[in-house]
């Protein structure tokens, strides 16, 4: 009987269906791992954006007087200085300029003035936005708060 060289069909279905599940075990590990770090690479880059939204923030607010502060849901003024939020950045206007700040993604801004006795004015702006955390999905608030100058 004479051996024929290659392989046989029974061979060539038994070998594709071996590789079919090891890629597909392999493609789900490199899928997982990177979701993994598209986690984290959005963690960081909003640990990096805030910083200058809040150093943004206070110095549109340390030059103005707490009393020509208007505060709505929306946007917050101060003299010529206008702020809110417009799509995913915040615009800060000051007579013709204006300057936009990167905020975090799906963040959504909210301004407020606290006024308390015995304690100076403070402009208060609150930027809230969603993060998952594996199979959780949580929360983050970050206060930052401005104090105007004094009279």
């Amino acid at each position: 009987m004479r051996r024929r060289e290659g392989f046989s069909l029974t061979e060539m279905l038994a070998v594709i269906a071996v590789l079919t599940v090891v890629l597909s075990v392999t493609g789900r590990f490199f899928a997982d791992g990177w979701k993994g770090m598209r986690r984290v690479l959005v963690r960081a880059e909003n640990n990096q954006r805030l910083p200058f939204v809040m150093r943004s923030w206070q110095d549109s607010v340390s030059v103005s007087s707490p009393e020509s502060w208007e505060a709505s849901a929306d946007r917050f003024r101060a003299g010529a200085m206008t702020a809110r939020q417009t799509g995913p950045h915040l615009v800060i206007s000051n007579g013709d300029s204006k300057r936009a700040v990167l905020l975090p993604r799906g963040s959504h801004c909210a301004f407020t003035i606290e006024r308390e006795p015995g304690r100076a004015p403070c402009a208060v702006m609150t930027v809230t936005w969603d993060s998952r955390y594996s199979n959780r999905r949580e929360a983050n608030t970050v206060r930052l708060v401005a104090c105007g100058r004094g009279q």
